[in-house]
């Protein structure tokens, strides 16, 4: 009975989020991404798990039990979730019109946003270098991620770690200004670090996500694209 009740829940739950990522595709929102992360992170992977029993998110995450019990307020919980955001962006401010294709992007580059860029590379780069002052160049290829947590001070793993979601933000950019050898350079770097320093996959995913929603957004069938991606993605 318990699982009838989660999995009628659970599906309740996907053809809402379908419904939402609809509904913003429909209205040029880029919080689509949000929903369509939730769909390929949490909600179609659910459907297993009923079935993990005990379970670990990952090699170093202590281990949890995922009884029936849990995994349906869970479900309540984002459903409940998912409701009050329908509720706010379509009740409360269903009078507010969203502007029609998205932000405007200034295609000349601002000397101080120029600088701002450089910067955060600049940072990135020479905690590259200071890592491998640290470290050793043939130690850093070996250390795993709980060494790297465990050693690294927490400065370097800023610097290493997270200028890398700005360095996502600075690919977009570039991207979406068509000058495409300086957006080829960041993609590369950002895949340099990951392989380099190994870590979470997560710029990575935000990356792919943005350019998904940039070149998908204004294509007349782009809600069919947001469905495919759910069976072709998997973010870790």
């Amino acid at each position: 009975m318990m699982l009838i009740i989660y999995y009628f829940i659970t599906i309740i739950n996907i053809l809402f989020c379908f419904f939402l990522i609809k509904k913003e595709h429909d209205r040029k929102n880029p919080f689509v991404v949000l929903w369509l992360s939730l769909s390929i992170i949490f909600f179609v992977p659910s459907l297993a798990d009923p079935f993990l029993g005990v379970a670990k998110s990952h090699l170093y995450s202590v281990a949890y039990d995922l009884s029936i019990e849990n995994l349906i307020f869970s479900q309540i919980y984002a459903l409940l979730w998912m409701f009050l955001y329908y509720f706010i962006t379509s009740v409360l401010f269903k009078n507010c019109r969203l502007l029609v294709g998205g932000i405007k992007i200034n295609q000349q580059d601002n000397i101080i946003d120029s600088l701002f860029y450089l910067l955060i590379i600049l940072v990135s780069f020479l905690s590259v270098v200071y890592y491998l002052f640290l470290v050793g160049f043939h130690n850093a290829f070996k250390i795993d991620f709980l060494e790297f947590r465990e050693l690294v001070p927490l400065y370097l793993r800023i610097g290493l770690i997270y200028t890398q979601y700005f360095i996502c933000g600075i690919t977009a950019y570039y991207i979406s200004v068509r000058k495409f050898y300086i957006s080829s350079l960041c993609g590369c770097y950002l895949v340099f670090l990951f392989l380099f320093i190994g870590g979470s996959r997560q710029p990575l995913a935000i990356l792919v996500l943005t350019i998904i929603y940039m070149f998908v957004q204004n294509s007349k069938y782009g809600f069919l694209y947001y469905f495919a991606a759910l069976f072709t993605l998997k973010v870790d």
